[in-house]
């Protein structure tokens, strides 16, 4: 997941060259099924980098409907963990960086 925006009283939006890096490379690989996402009534540490003009997005651990199943509850065990979804999470990331890498390069 990607999240594009976020906001409790006013919106911020992840940099639109990071939004559009992980748009290819998720339009690249369909199966990690990375998607975009949005949340309401809370921010991430984008918000905070944004805040000080530092490019940001957040990838995070979302479901489709922008719910962060357990996100900082009590709840939030190892049990709880999809080694399939970790995996295809792991991957996406890992090329992030990589791509953002060679783009600065």
């Amino acid at each position: 997941m990607r999240l594009v925006k976020e906001g409790i009283v006013l919106p911020f939006y992840a940099d639109k060259s990071l939004v559009a890096l992980a748009e290819r490379l998720a339009g690249e690989r369909p199966e990690w099924r990375a998607h975009a996402a949005q949340i309401n009534g809370g921010n991430t540490e984008m918000a905070d980098a944004l805040r000080i003009g530092i490019p940001a997005i957040t990838l995070a651990g979302m479901t489709p409907e922008g719910a962060f199943p357990y996100w900082h509850m009590l709840s939030d065990t190892y049990d709880k963990m999809e080694p399939e979804v970790m995996e295809r999470a792991y991957a996406f990331t890992w090329q992030y960086i990589q791509a953002l890498d060679q783009a600065n390069a």
